[in-house]
């Protein structure tokens, strides 16, 4: 896929609807699946078509990229720092007040 649209190629996507046999959907399942998907999606981070598609693509493309990839493990990440942050910042301008209440 990236080889082809650094290329200039464009890919077809079509969707089709499939029944077949349930799977095992335990956690321990769905864990390991997800942790194939982030592994690859690391693997391709990582490597030098991912730099060179990130050249050539026009801006709502790679976003679309960034989407499909690395944001998907990253934006969480992110949030949760971010949420983690402003809490102890709260925190500490709430202690620093209280110290300035009680020192006056």
């Amino acid at each position: 896929g990236m080889d082809l649209t650094l290329r200039g190629g464009e890919i077809v996507h079509r969707e089709y609807l499939q029944f077949g046999k349930g799977r095992e959907m335990s956690f321990v399942a769905h864990l390991k699946f997800m942790s194939k998907l982030s592994r690859g999606c690391a693997e391709i981070t990582l490597s030098r078509q991912s730099f060179r598609i990130g050249r050539g693509l026009p801006f709502p493309r790679l976003l679309g990229f960034y989407y499909g990839h690395i944001s998907f493990y990253l934006t969480p990440i992110i949030s949760d720092w971010a949420i983690w942050g402003l809490t102890f910042l709260q925190l500490y301008f709430f202690l620093a007040d209280q110290e300035v209440g009680a020192a006056s």
